[in-house]
């Protein structure tokens, strides 16, 4: 995210001599065309502070399919819906995974 937590723990993990990287997932909604902070512009830049690779992963039709779509279905028949269960799954847990091993072939 750029944010403190996620700065600081790839700061101490690079100290530590593990190789770090930065992936922020790009969405829909993840610009906000009333800010100047926009699509992983924070992890970006902190990533670059940290001489650490940065990389956007385009997630805009997945999280249109199974995420948004499936909220609106679910709360269309009157439903309480946890959109980030369904978005840790299927997208944080494995099209995230799906990108490592066919960049860098990490494998889980």
């Amino acid at each position: 995210s750029g944010g403190i937590d996620s700065s600081v723990t790839a700061y101490l993990l690079k100290e530590q001599g593990w190789d770090v990287l930065g992936i922020t997932m790009k969405i829909p909604v993840s610009c906000n065309t009333n800010s100047r902070r926009c699509c992983g512009a924070d992890a970006a830049f902190v990533c670059g502070e940290l001489n650490i690779p940065h990389y956007f992963v385009d997630v805009t039709e997945p999280f249109e399919e199974l995420i948004i779509k499936q909220f609106r279905q679910s709360y269309a028949r009157g439903e309480t819906p946890n959109p980030c269960v369904d978005c840790n799954t299927l997208l944080k847990f494995s099209l995230l995974w799906d990108f490592l091993e066919e960049t860098f072939g990490i494998s889980y």
